[in-house]
C-alpha cells in the first residue's frame, strides 16, 4: 500500500509516494533461503544390509564405505537442483516484492512455491513408497521436510501478501 505525502517548499509542491513495508515478503524470502538450503541436508536415510548411510539432495553420501552405497548415491542423481531452482526463484520474488511491493511478485511467488512444495512432496512419497524391502530400508531425511516446510511457509506468506494488497 502506498501513502501520498505532499510537501511544499515555497512556490512548488512536491508529492512523495511512501511505500508501506510488507514483512510477508521478507518471510517468504526466508522460506526461499530455507528451500535453497534443503538439498544440502539428508534427503534419504538408508539401511542396507546393516550399513547405514544418508544421501543428500545433491547426491552427497555420508556414513557409507561400500561400493553399493556409492552406486546408490550416484544413481540418485541430483534431484536437489530442482529445489535449488525453485528456492532461488522464490527468494527472488520475495526480494523483488519487498523492494517494489507489487502484487505480481506475490502471484509469481505463489506459483513457484506451489511447484516447489509439489516437487518436495513427490520426493517424500517416492522415498516412503520404497521404505522397506528385504534387507534394505529407507526413510526420509530432514532435508525433504525442511524443503516442504519452507515452500509452504513461502506459499502462505505470498498468499498473505496478495490478501494484504487487496485491502
Amino acid at each position: 500500500m502506498s501513502q501520498t505525502i505532499n510537501q511544499s517548499y515555497g512556490a512548488s509542491t512536491q508529492t512523495v509516494v511512501a511505500r508501506k513495508f510488507q514483512p510477508l515478503y521478507a518471510a517468504a524470502s526466508l522460506g526461499g533461503l530455507a528451500l535453497i538450503a534443503s538439498p544440502f541436508l539428508a534427503w534419504y536415510n538408508i539401511n542396507l544390509a546393516g550399513e547405514q548411510f544418508t544421501i543428500s539432495g545433491m547426491g552427497g553420501l555420508s556414513g557409507a564405505k561400500s561400493s553399493i552405497a556409492t552406486y546408490l548415491a550416484e544413481a540418485s542423481g541430483n534431484p536437489g537442483v530442482v529445489s535449488l531452482f525453485f528456492g532461488g526463484l522464490v527468494l527472488l520474488m520475495g526480494v523483488l516484492g519487498l523492494l517494489l511491493n507489487k502484487k505480481g511478485f506475490a502471484i509469481a511467488g505463489i506459483v513457484l512455491a506451489l511447484l516447489g512444495a509439489a516437487f518436495t512432496l513427490l520426493k517424500i512419497t517416492q522415498a516412503t513408497s520404497t521404505s522397506s524391502t528385504g534387507e534394505a530400508s529407507t526413510s526420509t531425511g530432514l532435508g525433504l521436510y525442511l524443503g516442504l516446510a519452507a515452500a509452504l511457509i513461502a506459499l502462505g506468506c505470498f498468499v498473505g501478501a496478495v490478501v494484504a494488497k487487496r485491502r
